[in-house]
C-alpha cells in the first residue's frame, strides 16, 4: 500500500518538474510566434548580405551595377533568394547612382543588440543604402 502512495507522489513531483521546465524555457525564449519573427529576421538579414555580395560580383565584372535584383538573379553563378521567405515578395533593389543603390525588406521585429550596426532595422519597412565594389564605381 505504501509503495503505491509513494510512486503517486514521485509521479506528481516529476510532473510538476516537467510543467515548470516547459514554463521556465518559454519564459527565457519567449512566445513561439517572436522566435520564429526573429528566426525570420535573420534569414532575411542572410538573403541581404547574400545579395550584397552578388552586386558586388556583379559590379566589378559589368563595371555597373544590376538594373534589378531579377536580372541580377538571371546572371550565371548567382544562386539568390531575392523574395521574402514568408510573405515570397522580391525585396526592394533601387538602383541610385552608378556606384550606390538601396535594398529594402520587411521585417517583423525591431532588430536587437546582437544585430551588426549595418544592418539595425525597425519593425516594417527598412531600408538600406549600399556601395558596390570598386568595379562599379571606376566608371
Amino acid at each position: 500500500m505504501m509503495a503505491r502512495g509513494n510512486g503517486r507522489l514521485l509521479a506528481v513531483i516529476v510532473s510538476l518538474c516537467v510543467i515548470t521546465a516547459i514554463a521556465r524555457g518559454l519564459f527565457v525564449l519567449g512566445p513561439i510566434e517572436e522566435q520564429r519573427d526573429l528566426r525570420l529576421d535573420r534569414q532575411r538579414i542572410a538573403d541581404l548580405q547574400r545579395i550584397v555580395a552578388a552586386v558586388d560580383a556583379y559590379a566589378d565584372a559589368n563595371k555597373s551595377l544590376p538594373e534589378s535584383l531579377d536580372a541580377l538573379g538571371k546572371t550565371p553563378g548567382f544562386v539568390l533568394d531575392i523574395a521574402d521567405p514568408e510573405s515570397g515578395k522580391p525585396y526592394g533593389y533601387t538602383k541610385r547612382s552608378s556606384d550606390t543603390y538601396e535594398l529594402c525588406a520587411e521585417f517583423a521585429m525591431p532588430s536587437g543588440a546582437e544585430t551588426d550596426f549595418q544592418w539595425a532595422h525597425r519593425s516594417g519597412r527598412s531600408c538600406f543604402l549600399l556601395r558596390a565594389s570598386k568595379g562599379a564605381r571606376s566608371q
